[in-house]
């Protein structure tokens, strides 16, 4: 009920969900399964769109693998495989034109369930180029936010969730501020709503 998109939308600002799903995604949902991720019901609940596997042609989304790769190689869409840094750009580029945007990977969590040290590996660089692309690229007046709900992608030793520290990286023109204010999963949105204020 209260979800970030809704508390935007509520204050008359923009808001984006840059990820783009195939055609297999809208399926799922259309056939009244509701066993989604927090953020894709939150955008359903709140009538933000959600961006089709056309917005990555057109360079208006990001695939949850940022390069694309999965949705060429798994499920034969006809994509170019593209660079962590233009992925970035993309993204700032988007990010620019609203007052909130949220992209979201599950990546690092399946490949941290799947043990798979190979594509681990893979994706780890390509997130770690996307990551710096954005941070060095962004704007003075941006503010970034990457957060975690629990670890996994860090031990594949195990098969299940970790018990160890969640991920937070603030940067930007207020991230002091959020990062003074976020001491669990439950003060993030606070403390973005907070930048607006």
């Amino acid at each position: 009920e209260k979800n970030i998109f809704k508390e935007f939308l509520n204050r008359q600002m923009k808001v984006e969900f840059v990820n783009a799903y195939p055609k297999i995604f809208f399926d799922y949902v259309n056939s009244g399964r509701r066993r989604l991720s927090v953020t894709t019901l939150s955008c359903l609940l709140s009538g933000v769109p959600l961006h089709k596997i056309n917005d990555l042609h057109k360079g208006k989304a990001l695939s949850a693998e940022i390069d694309n790769e999965r949705l060429k190689t798994r499920l034969g869409y006809k994509l170019k495989v593209i660079k962590p840094s233009l992925a970035a750009k993309r993204l700032i580029k988007i990010a620019s034109k609203n007052n909130f945007t949220l992209f979201e990977t599950f990546i690092t969590d399946h490949l941290g369930h799947g043990r798979n040290i190979e594509k681990l590996e893979y994706f780890s660089k390509v997130l770690d180029d996307f990551l710096l692309n954005v941070i060095v690229s962004l704007p003075k007046e941006m503010n970034l936010l990457v957060c975690s709900d629990h670890g996994n992608y860090e031990d594949l030793s195990i098969k299940m969730h970790t018990l160890n520290p969640a991920l937070g990286i603030a940067v930007g023109q207020d991230a002091k501020k959020i990062s003074a204010k976020i001491k669990s999963l439950y003060d993030i949105k606070d403390a973005i709503m907070e930048t607006f204020d």
